[in-house]
């Protein structure tokens, strides 16, 4: 299954790119985060950038593996982590992080398979 759902999303995205976007990953359920995990390590092309928020603290609380796969895909450079809603904030001395930085295009313009922004305040 998890094969199959993958390539439907690589089929969608031979047309256009497709920004996925989940929220709150520290409610998920174990298949969803195999299913993302498992988008993030294939090798092949898919124009894809998922964008998913959890808050640390719960996922900790929890014991939720949410946290253990986005490290495990960070180490591989399968992911990227903004800490701490830094997509948003504003003020003196802080840098937001460029479009580039944040989808991590290459000089292709290929966006990373997969990107993790914890701690998302509402």
């Amino acid at each position: 299954m998890l094969r199959e759902l993958a390539e439907a999303v690589e089929a969608l995205t031979t047309v256009r790119p497709l920004v996925l976007v989940l929220e709150d990953l520290h409610w998920s359920d174990g298949a969803t985060l195999d299913w993302l995990a498992y988008v993030a390590r294939r090798r092949e092309t898919a124009r894809l950038l998922v964008l998913g928020t959890y808050r640390p603290v719960e996922a900790a609380v929890q014991a939720h593996p949410v946290r253990s796969i986005t490290q495990e895909l960070q180490a591989h450079g399968q992911c990227m982590v903004l800490a701490g809603g830094s997509l948003f904030a504003a003020g003196p001395g802080h840098r937001t992080p460029s479009a580039g930085q944040i989808l991590g295009t290459t000089g292709r313009h290929e966006p990373r398979p997969a990107v993790a922004a914890p701690g998302q305040t509402r």
